[in-house]
């Protein structure tokens, strides 16, 4: 009996054992491989962005003149030091740094240009800074009061892409290569020859040619005259497409770059090129110090259009052109600490917004205005749009976007409140006939780095402070 009792038990036991196989078996967990365990994907926020390596597909936010006047006497280190505590994590003109507190006593070594030992010092401290930047042999727009700098020289010439080929590979922080601020169109073949050598230094490194607001040696429009950079350079050539214009004028605002913006967008979506700016965080001839809110509204409306590289114009003030009053001053002395402070959050929010939805891959596809006055150049919110006209054209002053990468696995509608002094308090957003296609509209939160959903029966609130900025993710 003991023997049959025992049968049967051992037959349940194969039986349960079988009947689980067969149940879970398409679950059946992979052997984990404990050298290479799989990572959990990290949520940034501003308060561990920092902690993430900047990489090139960063939003990237610099500074063009960033040190003080040489004969103040302020170590660089403690500069770059300053500039990195600020949120900024790029620094386009390295070329500029001089040998105060890089060079120790003693040392041989000297602020040469074209030299690896140089470079590497540079990118040391870049490195201990996690900022990125480019290569340059040109001092540039600098505050070098004249300090010798051997190997410099032209950067469309011959010898400054001997000189990337032998110092670039040998850098870790080194994203391109600064070639040209503000050329004319009848530069642009011979500028287009050395943007092609600088592609061939290293895989994916780009030389990078800042443009002007305006046409300059060409007779046709602001979109044709950039056009002509893109054909004769060659889009698989260069990464950003990018220009200055500054809209705070001493006699009041200059709206045309939202125009401006507007044909560079257009650009950046045919030629899947990125986009980059020079927002004016300082004052000179004809111009004026603007506030944290107005470069907050300039630089969301660059974000709307998908701009992703930030390069002000400036934190330091410089000697030319009547440049009055900046974040520093020439000596390095700090003239805006409240405005220091809260760009710095701003940056960092920036960052890991940037970070945690790829923002540099999303192309701008569309932007559309609202309220009373309509600028040239740019276009009301049609009817049947992602979020319908409706009331909005008449209410409320705001910049619309929708954005996706290249597979559309990722769609984003963007609301910019269109006013750095009014704010935007409980406004209704009825979803439109395109949008309704999607189930799932997400409201990023610049805080904690998380979504929630925020569409219900057709519609939408948000309210908005000056110039503040939504990220929304639509997911069908």
């Amino acid at each position: 009996m003991k023997k049959r009792a025992w049968l049967w038990l051992l037959c349940f036991c194969l039986l349960f054992t079988y009947g689980a196989g067969v149940a879970c078996g398409n679950t059946e967990k992979e052997p984990i491989d404990e050298e290479n365990p799989p990572m959990e994907e990290t949520v940034y926020t501003p308060q561990n962005i920092r902690e993430k390596p900047s990489a090139k597909d960063d939003i990237l936010i610099g500074s063009y003149v960033s040190l003080a006047e040489v004969k103040a006497g302020l170590s660089n280190r403690e500069q770059i030091e300053r500039l990195a505590d600020g949120g900024l994590n790029f620094f386009p003109l390295a070329s500029c740094i001089t040998s105060k507190g890089m060079i120790n006593d003693g040392e041989r070594l000297r602020r040469d240009l074209s030299s690896v030992d140089w470079w590497k010092r540079i990118d040391d401290v870049m490195k201990d800074n996690n900022m990125l930047y480019y290569f340059s042999t040109k001092t540039g727009l600098s505050n070098d009061g004249g300090e010798a700098a051997r190997g410099a020289g032209e950067t469309a010439s011959a010898d400054a892409v001997k000189a990337a080929k032998e110092v670039v590979p040998q850098l870790d922080n080194c994203i391109g290569y600064m070639l040209k601020d503000e050329p004319s169109y009848t530069e642009f073949d011979s500028l287009a020859s050395y943007a092609k050598q600088y592609a061939k230094v290293k895989e994916g490194l780009y030389a990078h040619v800042n443009h002007f607001p305006i046409v300059v040696g060409y007779s046709g429009d602001y979109y044709s005259f950039l056009k002509g950079w893109i054909t004769r350079a060659g889009a698989q050539n260069i990464e950003y497409l990018g220009h200055d214009a500054y809209p705070f004028m001493a006699g009041g605002n200059a709206y045309t770059f939202l125009s401006l913006m507007e044909d560079m967008r257009k650009l950046a979506v045919e030629n899947n090129l990125k986009l980059a700016c020079f927002p004016q965080s300082c004052a000179w001839n004809g111009t004026r110090m603007p506030t944290h809110d107005e470069i907050v509204w300039s630089m969301n409306a660059y974000l709307a259009h998908g701009f992703s590289m930030f390069t002000y114009f400036n934190y330091s003030m410089y000697p030319h052109e009547g440049c009055y009053d900046a974040i520093f001053d020439l000596q390095g002395n700090m003239l805006h600490r409240e405005l220091y402070d809260s760009l710095t959050q701003y940056h960092l929010k920036l960052r890991a917004m940037g970070a945690n939805c790829n923002f540099s891959s999303l192309r701008s596809r569309a932007v559309y205005y609202t309220g009373n006055t309509i600028h040239a150049g740019t276009k009301r919110l049609p009817a049947g749009w992602y979020v319908d006209n409706g009331e909005l054209n008449k209410k409320t002053d705001l910049i619309l976007s929708y954005l996706s990468d290249d597979g559309q696995e990722n769609e984003y509608i963007m609301v910019v409140n269109n006013s750095y002094s009014k704010e935007v308090q409980n406004q209704k957003f009825t979803i439109g006939k395109r949008g309704e296609d999607y189930a799932k509209w997400e409201l990023y939160d610049m805080e904690n780095g998380t979504f929630s959903q925020i569409n219900e029966e057709g519609a939408f609130t948000l309210s908005l402070g000056k110039s503040e900025a939504a990220l929304i993710k639509i997911s069908k």
